[in-house]
Formats: structure tokens, C-alpha cells, sequence
């Protein structure tokens, strides 16, 4: 931070080194890393474009759970929102079409009639979406996934929570991390988190700390 009293250069060597002596009594010594960052950050750079290639195939392979991890672990929120909604149609789907198929409009037209008829048993679709949000929630990979990134889950209920498109995919996250989740923690201020974590220090016990955005 002081004056820079005395400096030797040193080209022989591939990267650009020199030594300083200054006013706080210490000798430095430094070296040009430009290329070696350079590199770092296009090795980075490819390896985060690999991984977007592989969230795109898993998508289209509907490998949803692999592929909701992965957008998490990429900071792509609008991936894991878009990623969750072929998650629960894929479900939704599977529970009312149990050929697994998705039908097109002419084949629902033949299906409806059919039912209008009394050709075909009708389905109940109440149960079936009931069913089917219940395999959801219920989800072991989904519950540990959000568990794990709740503060980042919070956020992505947050910014879709209003939107037509997404709101009932956000309630659903929503319900998950209601059911992973002690409610007290929802409504707890910053005064409260740290009363709590000095109580904590003086019982010893365990507590869970309160993560951002939860009172926003």
C-alpha cells in the first residue's frame, strides 16, 4: 500500500514475472496469469455449455428429476420452472391416460364421446389429479432436492407465484416445502432468528437458522 522503492524485471521466463521492494518492508513477487484465468474461464465456459446441452436432452428424453438438479445446479430458474411443469403434466398425463400416451385433440373428441356414450367406464378426474399431486409431493428425490436448495426454491415460488402460466406449478412447490418444512419458520423476524440461535448456544441444541427471502 506504500511506495514502491525498488522493481526488477525478469522476461526469461513464458510468463512475465517482476519483484517489489516498497516502504512496508516486504519483497513481492509477481506474475502475469492472464492466460492461465483465460483458460480457467473457457474451460468453465465449456463445461457449462455441456451441461446445458445435456439439461436440453434430458428434458427431451424426460429425464425430469436428473434434469430439475441440473438447472438448479446451473442458477437456470426459468429451466427448473419450465422443467417441473413437463414434470407434473408427465405425471398428470400418466395417472389419466394409462396407455401413457399422449392423445391428440381428435383422440380426446373419440374418447369424450365414448364416455358420453357409455361405451368406455368414465374416469374420475378429481381422483386422478388428485392422485397424481400426491405423487408429487410425496416425491423422495423432489422433497430431498428442494431441501436442499430451499432458499433458491423459495425464490422461484416467489417470481411465479402470480404468473397464469406458472402459479400452479408454484403452489405445488410451495406444498412440498410447506410439507418439509416447520411453518414456524415462514414467520419468524431477524430478531427472533437471533434470539433463537443465542438460546441454541446456551441449551446446545440444534436448531434450524432462518434462510433469506423467507419473510419477503
Amino acid at each position: 500500500e506504500g511506495k514502491i522503492l525498488a522493481l526488477e524485471v525478469d522476461n526469461s521466463k513464458e510468463n512475465l514475472s517482476f519483484v517489489t521492494g516498497g516502504t512496508d518492508s516486504k519483497i513481492v513477487m509477481w506474475s502475469d496469469i492472464t492466460a492461465e484465468k483465460e483458460n480457467e474461464m473457457l474451460k468453465e465456459k465449456e463445461e457449462r455449455m455441456n451441461k446445458e446441452d445435456d439439461l436440453r436432452m434430458m428434458n427431451y428424453n424426460g429425464e425430469y428429476i436428473k434434469a430439475l438438479k441440473l438447472s438448479i445446479e446451473l442458477g437456470h430458474k426459468g429451466d427448473f420452472v419450465s422443467t417441473f411443469k413437463n414434470y407434473v403434466n408427465s405425471v398428470i398425463n400418466t395417472k389419466l391416460n394409462t396407455d401413457n400416451v399422449k392423445k391428440s385433440d381428435i383422440d380426446l373428441i373419440i374418447e369424450n364421446r365414448k364416455i358420453i356414450d357409455k361405451e368406455v367406464p368414465e374416469i374420475d378426474l378429481n381422483s386422478k389429479y388428485k392422485e397424481s399431486i400426491d405423487e408429487i409431493v410425496n416425491n423422495k428425490e423432489i422433497r430431498e432436492l428442494i431441501k436442499k436448495n430451499t432458499e433458491k426454491v423459495i425464490e422461484i415460488i416467489r417470481d411465479n407465484n402470480l404468473k397464469a402460466g406458472s402459479f400452479f406449478y408454484a403452489q405445488i412447490l410451495l406444498k412440498i416445502l410447506l410439507k418439509i418444512s416447520r411453518i414456524e419458520i415462514f414467520y419468524k423476524t431477524k430478531k427472533d432468528k437471533e434470539e433463537e440461535e443465542d438460546e441454541t448456544l446456551l441449551k446446545k441444541k440444534r436448531k434450524r437458522p432462518l434462510p433469506k427471502n423467507y419473510i419477503e
